[in-house]
């Protein structure tokens, strides 16, 4: 079996009769979308470990290029993994969503769990490697945030010329090659992103969500980046960021077009025509419509990796210390 009903960790609070009702629904939807075999889903303990190519270096003579990426790092929440196949199916295979120009980076850490890696780059992720972030403010907060600070690093890949980075638990709806040549993401004091006036949990208009954003990196920016104090790290980097680049002073971030994507959305923003939603499905009080689209993409994925299994792909790893 390839997914189990257990992996998505749904949850759920609330009166017996709703909590019923969301575990009768999440069945459905397992027997409906889920096909049963063993591709995308984090090995358990006792698997068998299958036996990978050997990975390929990243050309450092090629010119600055434009790529995804996304970040996975600690293996505390399995749902990130399998939520990162279903993005690297979306922006690099799926035939309505894809963009053949531009590959899929994965950027992971000494905490990102060596058989992720290797799956990933099985499937076609190009893989990139930092060392953590560390020496910034903290404070106890979530334990998938401890290891935040170091998306920080994308602004030193300066052998991308842009980069934009969705996090894992995004789901694609229609291409994003378009953001690229829109004027909005030209990200020239270093980042573009939406912020409160694109429905989401901001709490102001000039603050940014960090989870989607058009990187320029430049490695003296990054440095001088990591010299930012006097921000509440309970959002960690996000918190930094738009400490940082603040909207109306000196290092403005830029504003992407809303069209491109939402944070928490409703189905009208899908009816609307939106290109991508950050939601993670696996957890409470998730509109069934929206949970629905995300189910129907990991069957599309599973279904892509099952029929093009042993594959030869194009990908790549680059080791940045």
């Amino acid at each position: 079996m390839a997914f189990r009903l257990t992996d998505l960790k749904l949850r759920r609070r609330g009166s017996t009769l709703r909590l019923l009702f969301a575990i009768v629904a999440a069945i459905t939807l397992y027997l409906i979308f889920l096909p049963h075999h063993d591709l995308i889903r984090p090995l358990a303990q006792d698997d068998v470990r299958p036996s990978y190519p050997p990975r390929r270096p990243y050309p450092l003579d090629l010119p600055p290029q434009e790529v995804y990426m996304t970040f996975l790092s600690s293996g505390d929440i399995p749902e990130y993994f399998t939520s990162t196949c279903v993005l690297l199916y979306s922006l690099r295979y799926s035939p309505t969503t894809r963009d053949q120009a531009r590959p899929f980076f994965v950027h992971v850490t000494e905490l990102t769990p060596p058989e992720w890696i290797e799956k990933l780059y099985s499937l076609g992720a190009s893989i990139v490697h930092t060392p953590l972030v560390q020496g910034l403010p903290e404070r106890p907060t979530e334990r998938r945030y401890k290891d935040m600070y170091t998306k920080l690093a994308m602004w030193n890949m300066t052998q991308f010329s842009r980069i934009l980075f969705l996090d894992a638990d995004h789901i694609v709806l229609k291409s994003l090659e378009g953001i690229w040549d829109d004027p909005t993401s030209r990200a020239e004091n270093g980042v573009a992103a939406l912020g409160a006036g694109n429905r989401g949990y901001m709490p102001e208009y000039g603050y940014f969500s960090a989870g989607f954003m058009m990187v320029r990196p430049n490695e003296d920016l990054f440095a001088d980046m990591l010299g930012t104090r006097e921000f509440n790290p309970q959002w960690r980097e996000q918190a930094l960021l738009n400490k940082y680049f603040v909207h109306s002073g000196r290092r403005p971030w830029g504003r992407l077009d809303g069209q491109y994507q939402r944070i928490q959305p409703t189905y009208e923003h899908v009816e609307d025509g939106i290109h991508a939603f950050h939601e993670k499905v696996w957890e409470e009080g998730i509109d069934e419509r929206i949970r629905a689209l995300w189910f129907e993409t990991l069957e599309e994925a599973e279904q892509f990796f099952e029929e093009n299994a042993g594959m030869e792909v194009e990908s790549w790893e680059l080791i940045i210390r």
